[in-house]
């Protein structure tokens, strides 16, 4: 149960609140001066804070809130006012509060915008396990990401999300736009490698008629549009150099000039980008600019592999299962324990999406209340996993590579058969061909461990 505490001098109003937030549910405490409401901080948690900015003698309300984020798990922080203005609230959000209510206030509104602020928080309990806003997991990697989305959603900083295919990036960017102060203005997705280099720029940042051939308009650019909201630019490793330059002077300015005018906008958007290439090694090979891997690099996420956190399977599967049985309006119970053994030793090259289409396939298949073995994809069956744990044997003095491997596979069957040949790690990255850090990078990646290499 959340804990609230309201700080207002009108008891009028303090019982108001009350009264409306413990009947949904909340644990509430009230103050009547600022003065009180710091002496309860420091010697209770808060979820939330409700304050007046306004609280006569003592303490003010923006006293009230900077001692509120002074604390180790700060509240959040909403705050009221009779008197204020717009600016008011403005000012106070730029101080850190969550949100702003004015005076009369409505039941609704109130509801509303605690709920939210609460989201962005705490993660939500599941089933034993954790949840935020679709991000499922119970493991250290996972709680290590969920505390970083609820720290980074207060601020504007530019986040760079990394992980591979399937882990969940695009989950990680909605959550932090959903519970950010611009989670009332747009949400703009760009896959980078979807869109040809010759019209990145164009899309990113918009074109004047007759700019180039085909440009029979104006046309506003992706930056501009998602004003006041957020960008966020999937598979960013893609983006041609070109419009890496213009993606550059919009960090450091704010800046978007369309493609052939000459007079800049400025604009205010928040910027999310996420990939699954190593951004540093595209910096050595000049394939991407070092300015720019700084700039976007202010907070990296890094989303573990399916594989590298096996606890959460179980937890992923049955949400799964509970979707997708609702969907399809198929009264199935739960996964046999055969079913859930060959889903815990699969390696799941494609992580959580491939998951999520196994459990799908499941439950289009099965003609039982249970999700059974035979019901898999014929690869999880098998388990054809043990392929990625070896893929290379060994004849004489050389490896042969098995044909029906993927580049990924091979890449990491190569840096293992190097760390166990090499006495130290500066001698393996110097016969790989890469930085010492590239090859840390690529061990964490592949979750490769020191008994692999023994």
């Amino acid at each position: 149960m959340s804990k609230i505490l309201i700080v207002d001098e009108d008891q009028a109003v303090r019982a108001i609140l009350k009264a409306i937030l413990k009947h949904n549910g909340y644990e509430v405490e009230d103050a009547a001066s600022g003065d009180e409401a710091i002496a309860r901080m420091k010697g209770m948690s808060y979820d939330l804070v409700i304050t007046d900015l306004r609280l006569g003698r003592g303490s003010s309300g923006y006293e009230v809130l900077r001692e509120a984020k002074r604390r180790p798990f700060p509240p959040e922080v909403i705050v009221i006012s009779a008197c204020g203005t717009a600016d008011e609230g403005v000012r106070a959000i730029k101080a850190g509060a969550f949100d702003f209510i004015g005076k009369p206030f409505k039941e609704d509104e109130v509801l509303r915008k605690v709920e939210e602020a609460l989201i962005g928080r705490n993660a939500i309990a599941w089933s034993g396990g954790h949840e935020l806003n679709g991000l499922i997991g119970r493991t250290p990697a996972m709680k290590e990401v969920f505390d970083l989305i609820t720290q980074v959603c207060k601020t504007d900083c530019t986040v760079l999300i990394l992980g591979e295919s399937g882990t969940g990036k695009e989950l990680v960017a909605r959550a932090i736009h959903k519970n950010s102060k611009r989670r009332h203005m747009p949400l703009i997705t760009v896959n980078c490698g979807a869109i040809p280099e010759n019209l990145q720029e164009s899309e990113l940042f918009g074109h004047v008629k007759g700019a180039f051939t085909g440009a029979d308009r104006d046309k506003m650019g992706i930056l501009q549009e998602a004003n006041g909201g957020t960008v966020f630019l999937d598979e960013i490793g893609e983006m041609s150099l070109s419009t890496q330059v213009k993606l550059l002077r919009f960090l450091q300015y704010g800046e978007v000039r369309r493609i052939g005018e000459n007079r800049p906008v400025y604009v205010d958007v928040r910027l999310i980008a996420a990939t699954n290439v190593d951004l540093e090694e595209a910096v050595e090979n000049k394939a991407f600019r070092k300015d720019l891997y700084y700039r976007l690099n202010v907070v990296a996420i890094y989303l573990p592999p399916l594989r590298d956190r096996r606890e959460d399977i179980p937890l992923l599967a049955n949400h799964f299962l509970k979707r997708f049985s609702q969907k399809m309006e198929k009264g199935i119970n739960g996964i046999s324990p055969d079913a859930m053994t060959a889903l815990m030793n699969y390696d799941w090259p494609g992580n959580v999406r491939e998951l999520e289409n196994a459990i799908e396939r499941a439950v289009v298949l099965t003609r039982s209340d249970f999700i059974e073995l035979e019901d898999l994809p014929p690869k999880v069956r098998y388990g054809s996993s043990d392929l990625y744990r070896s893929p290379l044997s060994r004849k004489g003095d050389t490896f042969r590579i098995k044909d029906d491997l993927t580049l990924r596979e091979v890449e990491r069957a190569y840096i293992v058969h190097k760390l166990k040949r090499c006495k130290t790690y500066e001698e393996a990255a110097r016969e790989l061909g890469i930085g010492r850090s590239t090859l840390w990078r690529k061990i964490k990646r592949y979750g490769i461990t020191p008994d692999e290499v023994m």
